[in-house]
């Protein structure tokens, strides 16, 4: 029982912590200091390292989480590791709380000559299109789903920190259902 409650205290820790530094990088951002601590930074093992991290959380409710990488590529991009990492955390982490139980998440990985992008798939119950584009706004937090937390900061983060990048994020459907949301980023910043 005690190992339960420490696990539980951890991971409201965790969670804490996230949200406070996810307002601070805001802060940061909304004022224009936020400057990107740069350095080269192979995508696929940092996208490697988020699902490691995370699959034990997918597992809890049977949900898998599969990678396609690009084997040809090496996918070395110029960026903030912490910053692009936790905005990986949060694509796949949204992923997983908006899933059935049982379902399959996709992670995707490609590149072109000038861009690389990070596709997350779900099969959840999608976002409408007319939400599409609010919900990357601060505190919007889309459709109210029961019984799943939502402050309306992660996703208004990601595209925060895409943008400080030169990149962009977006949300399509996922057909049959779901969502599929992308990040690009230049291969070049």
């Amino acid at each position: 029982d005690q190992r339960k409650y420490l696990d539980l205290v951890t991971k409201s820790y965790q969670s804490l912590y996230t949200m406070v530094d996810d307002l601070l990088i805001m802060g940061k951002i909304d004022s224009g200091n936020l400057v990107p601590d740069s350095e080269f930074v192979n995508l696929e093992k940092l996208v490697k390292a988020s699902i490691s991290e995370l699959i034990g959380v997918a597992g809890q409710r049977n949900i898998t989480i599969e990678l396609k990488p690009i084997l040809d590529r090496d996918h070395r991009l110029h960026i903030d590791r912490k910053l692009i990492r936790r905005l990986i955390d949060n694509l796949i982490s949204n992923a997983i709380k908006f899933s059935p139980n049982g379902s399959p998440i996709y992670v995707n990985l490609s590149q072109d000559s000038d861009r690389c992008k990070v596709e997350v798939a779900d099969n959840g119950a999608g976002v409408p299109e007319k939400l599409r584009q609010r919900i990357f706004e601060k505190y919007e937090v889309g459709t109210v789903v029961r019984n799943v937390k939502q402050v309306g900061l992660g996703l208004s983060f990601c595209k925060a920190v895409a943008d400080s990048h030169g990149g962009t994020i977006s949300v399509r459907e996922n057909t049959p259902q779901g969502s599929i949301f992308c990040l690009e980023l230049p291969v070049k910043c």
